[in-house]
Parts: structure tokens; C-alpha cells; sequence
């Protein structure tokens, strides 16, 4: 197993808890990020520098997941993606996502893409996001993890 990181809107204490989960099990882990973010210096971590591009940590990600691998992101694309080829996927607030429900979750992204291409004043904007506790994404790694 290797628990992959989308680094780029991950915040830090997120991939904290994620390195320090993956040191203590002996599990890789590797973050995808389009610019240097900090990382505990330890031979199961890496940084994986990859292009400053739209959607560049995705791609990165998802051409190198293996079936049984975890997968950190918000980006319900390449949760479906990672998903399809038999990884686990959570995101930064600690929910878990399975075949079951990332179709719910992608169809609400869908609706909510044309909402704002059909409403030019801001009505369905994205509203700033803030992410959950901590401690729930602590809790839901450790689910995965066992």
C-alpha cells in the first residue's frame, strides 16, 4: 500500500497526520503537489514535484495508483478515478468514499458546475471551503488503515 496526497489544496496539518500514520505503519507516502510544500524528512515520504498545470497532481496520481492504495483529495474527478481502479479515496474532512457513493457525490458536482456556467451574477458560486476536524480525518485514516 502507499497513501498518495493530492498536496496541492491539502492542507498541512492534514498531510501531517497522513506522513505520521504512514511512518508509524511502515506505509509510503508520496504527495503530489505542483510546488514545494513541507514534508517530514523521512525515507517513507516523499514529495513528488510535478508540473504547474491545472489538474497536473491529479494525472500524476492517478496514472500511478495501485488497487489497495489510499488516496487523499477533495477532487471528486480523480476520487471516481482512483476509485474505478480499486484504490481507497478520503478526503481532508475524513469522509470515505466508495463505488456507492462518489456517483451521488459526482452527479452533485455536475449539477452544481451548470448551475454556475448558467448563472453569470454569482448564484451557485463556489463558496470558500473550510475544511473538517482534524481529528475526524485522523480518525477515518486510521479506519483505512487497519
Amino acid at each position: 500500500m502507499t497513501i498518495w496526497v493530492d498536496g496541492d489544496g491539502c492542507p498541512k496539518r492534514i498531510r501531517e497526520i497522513a506522513c505520521k500514520a504512514g511512518i508509524q505503519r511502515g506505509v509510503s507516502v508520496r504527495i503530489a503537489a505542483d510546488r514545494k510544500v513541507d514534508i517530514p524528512r523521512h525515507e517513507l515520504v516523499s514529495l513528488e514535484l510535478v508540473e504547474i498545470q491545472e489538474g497536473s497532481s491529479d494525472a500524476y496520481i492517478a496514472s500511478r495508483v495501485m488497487p489497495g492504495d489510499l488516496v487523499i483529495t477533495r477532487d471528486v474527478r480523480l476520487m471516481e478515478e482512483v476509485i474505478r481502479k480499486g484504490a481507497w479515496c478520503i478526503d481532508d474532512s475524513g469522509k470515505t468514499y466508495t463505488s456507492e457513493n462518489i456517483r451521488e457525490r459526482l452527479s452533485l458536482l455536475q449539477f452544481m458546475e451548470g448551475v454556475r456556467e448558467a448563472e453569470p451574477h454569482g448564484i451557485g458560486r463556489r463558496k470558500k471551503r473550510h475544511g473538517g476536524s482534524s481529528s475526524a480525518f485522523a480518525r477515518a485514516l486510521e479506519q483505512v488503515l487497519k
